[in-house]
């Protein structure tokens, strides 16, 4: 049986990779947004309450997933500035 002993490489194209899975997950959600906080005004203006209430809860989801993804992308911007900033001249 073989293993495989793991890189700072290999966390840095697995790291990579979701960098680049989030980032679709916002855009993903923020289209999502936009299309459901215009779905649920127009049937706040039509008084269609069922299907208002439905694409209100909608919107929470994708500010959910925003939240998320915007906390990850966050997060690895500031690890990496503050790793820059610490030793410049790598």
């Amino acid at each position: 049986m073989m293993t495989r002993n793991f890189e700072k490489r290999d966390f840095k194209r697995w790291f990579f990779y979701m960098d680049v899975l989030v980032l679709g997950v916002f855009a993903l959600a923020l289209v999502m947004l936009v299309r459901d906080a215009y779905a649920a005004g127009f049937y706040e203006a039509v008084a269609a309450t069922d299907f208002y209430g439905t694409h209100f809860w909608a919107m929470v989801r994708d500010v959910a997933f925003l939240v998320a993804a915007l906390s990850w992308i966050f997060y690895r911007y500031f690890k990496t500035t503050v790793r820059t900033l610490a030793d410049p001249w790598t």
